[in-house]
């Protein structure tokens, strides 16, 4: 398997598991103001965060590593907490699968 392969199967991952279903979380399905207030925030912060992985990273290891380090910053946990309330899949939810992927793949 190439190494852009491997990226791409991770992105996709994240994108499918993560990304996507944020993005297009429906504030309507949010009752309360602050809620649809903290969706709009959390989407720009998932938006960004995305755009920086498909953007910024070479190959499959730094999209791997950055995962990790995402996990464990604090703008990262910021993020997660907000997107718990929210319950919205996290990376935290997803750490498990990602980290078997990345095994699968070699990294």
């Amino acid at each position: 398997m190439f190494k852009s392969d491997s990226k791409q199967q991770l992105l996709e991952f994240l994108n499918e598991r993560v990304f996507r279903p944020t993005e297009v979380a429906d504030p309507l399905s949010y009752a309360n103001i602050d809620e649809r207030k903290l969706l709009k925030s959390v989407q720009k912060r998932v938006h960004e965060t995305r755009v920086r992985y498909f953007a910024d990273y070479a190959n499959a290891s730094e999209v791997k590593s950055t995962f990790v380090q995402d996990l464990n910053s604090k703008s990262g946990q910021k993020l997660a907490s907000d997107m718990w309330i929210l319950k919205l899949t996290r990376f935290e939810d997803v750490r498990t699968d990602f980290l078997a992927l990345c095994t699968r793949l070699g990294l």
